[in-house]
């Protein structure tokens, strides 16, 4: 299979790649940090750029001929407020980036598509930016799935996971009684989804607990 991962240097992407080339998978790792672990091919992006998207991809069927998987995975915390201040930075990394990569994809992949949302786009956060843009990942994935695109998508929504992201917080969350997942509990509740045959369904990951559909709303 080969695969294709954004944000695949560090964290949960890592532990992805990981698990993916253990499987004997190839796997293309993108990501802005040409210092992270790789795969079969590591293509520097800046997923926040739209022809870097486009080459990314290009990079991948040259390479294989077709992609099998992509996991958007990138992604970044905003501000703690409501202002307008990183509105756009926030929205840029964590929703354009999706749809860009989406995109670039479109003719090319056949298989399966993993958003990696969040539990804040269940519940919202107090990192308002990201928090909507979860939500907003959701609804793409779910609309998306709508179009018959000619592949399979979903989106995962891990809870609080152990990764560099949530460092200067660790402590305090260990404090309060809170459970952190780890990358690679995460990576096997990706591994579960992109096998699954359903389209358009959201999962979610929480530390110690298998993954779960979560229940749509019907008309």
């Amino acid at each position: 299979m080969i695969a294709l991962v954004t944000g695949g240097a560090h964290g949960i992407g890592a532990a992805l790649v990981r698990r993916l080339v253990g499987r004997g998978d190839d796997v293309v790792v993108a990501d802005i940090d040409p210092d992270g672990e790789g795969g079969s091919l590591f293509v520097r992006t800046d997923v926040r750029s739209y022809e870097d998207n486009e080459r990314l991809v290009a990079a991948a069927v040259e390479r294989f001929g077709h992609l099998d998987v992509a996991v958007f995975n990138a992604g970044a915390a905003g501000p703690r407020s409501f202002s307008v201040s990183g509105y756009r930075d926030a929205m840029r990394v964590n929703l354009d980036a999706v749809v860009y990569g989406l995109a670039a994809c479109s003719g090319v992949l056949s298989g399966s598509a993993l958003v990696m949302a969040s539990i804040a786009g269940l519940t919202g956060s107090p990192d308002v930016y990201y928090g909507t843009a979860k939500h907003a990942q959701i609804g793409l994935v779910r609309s998306i799935s709508q179009t018959a695109p000619g592949y399979r998508i979903n989106a995962l929504c891990p809870g609080l996971v152990d990764t560099r992201a949530l460092a200067a917080y660790r402590s305090e969350l260990v404090a309060a009684g809170l459970a952190l997942a780890s990358p690679d509990e995460v990576a096997a509740a990706a591994e579960t989804v992109l096998g699954d045959r359903r389209t358009g369904q959201v999962w979610s990951v929480q530390a110690g607990r298998p993954v779960e559909l979560v229940p749509r709303i019907r008309d």
